[in-house]
């Protein structure tokens, strides 16, 4: 990875750390599964998010695509989330994705033999 770069990665795990709900750290996640400078797009988002009911109770297509909004508006005011030319997608910084990659395999190994 990035030489030297450990007081980057924890700043990183604690930023992910500090988010307020589980959802939004969900959301992080998912762009984290995308390849390097990848323009991950809402309507890609809201897919995952609603496949993992991690929308909230909602009725309409326009209700999960605004609780979408609210939590990527928190992940680019925290930081790990760039937004793109226009509204309709997102990228993370490949820094934040490299750091965030061993941590997500981490969890996901003990999630699944622990």
């Amino acid at each position: 990875m990035y030489g030297g770069m450990s007081h980057v990665i924890a700043s990183i795990k604690l930023s992910y750390d500090f988010l307020e709900t589980s959802r939004t750290k969900l959301c992080f996640l998912f762009c984290v599964l995308f390849t390097e400078d990848h323009k991950v797009t809402m309507d890609v988002l809201v897919g995952y998010a609603m496949g993992e009911g991690s929308l909230g109770e909602v009725e309409t297509l326009s209700e999960a695509r605004g609780n979408l909004h609210m939590m990527v508006d928190t992940l680019v005011s925290s930081g790990p989330l760039v937004k793109g030319d226009d509204e309709g997608y997102v990228m993370m910084h490949d820094i934040v994705r490299d750091a965030a990659i061993p941590s997500v395999w981490t969890n996901v190994v003990n999630s699944l033999f622990l």
